[in-house]
């Protein structure tokens, strides 16, 4: 699955900024099949309602700051609070918050560095929520990330532009989960993949997603 909001920079959802006012992008993905759909809110303001497995959000501005993010199961905050975690927004930075786990709700905060590859070279990494341990190798089998665990984001490394092949192992077991076939990569754009787990059938599931740093622009 791929993020393709950002393939045309005007579908992308950067609004205006508050005038005056440190803010912060957030964007929620949801790693977690525990419950069919969730609910987020940040303080008492709902940030996103009814997120099913394996959706975002599109990036969202909140002041910068201190914010109790919860997650509950959706249509159900008073009887059934999943997690609740105090959050901390720096100004001008750009953040993924994910749900995850395959049998306890857990929230992860990501933070998307603000990096600008060089052409013809784009910047990926690997950011884990499933309950394996991977290495992700390419096409010619050169490891790209190794052994990265539960709730753990590699650093980014450079990639060329171009159609390629990566496989995911599960280093446990030494054996491929997953192949993502053919995926193009653009010169200049930061991307993750976030490997979830299906909590039902324990099915692996790569996505990649474009970060928001690649197309939000401090006005």
């Amino acid at each position: 699955m791929f993020d393709f909001l950002c393939y045309n920079k005007l579908d992308s959802y950067a609004p205006s900024q508050p005038k005056d006012v440190p803010i912060s992008f957030i964007r929620i993905l949801n790693g977690s099949e525990i419950f069919k759909r969730f609910d987020v809110y940040a303080g008492d303001r709902i940030v996103t309602r009814g997120i099913s497995f394996k959706k975002f959000t599109p990036y969202f501005i909140l002041p910068s700051g201190k914010y109790k993010i919860d997650i509950c199961q959706s249509g159900k905050k008073a009887s059934n609070l999943q997690v609740s975690s105090m959050l901390n927004f720096m100004p001008d930075m750009i953040y993924t918050v994910a749900i995850a786990g395959t049998s306890l709700v857990e929230m992860v905060n990501i933070n998307d560095p603000i990096l600008k590859p060089e052409p013809p070279y784009a910047n990926i990494r690997l950011v884990n929520l499933s309950s394996s341990i991977f290495n992700m190798t390419d096409s010619k089998n050169n490891t790209l990330f190794h052994e990265i665990g539960y709730k753990e984001a590699s650093d980014y490394i450079s990639i060329s532009e171009g159609k390629h092949i990566l496989k995911g192992i599960d280093s446990k077991i030494d054996k491929v989960s997953f192949v993502m076939n053919q995926i193009e990569i653009k010169p200049q754009w930061n991307y993750t993949i976030y490997v979830l787990e299906s909590s039902i059938k324990q099915i692996i599931h790569p996505l990649l997603l474009i970060d928001g740093t690649t197309y939000i622009k401090k006005v």
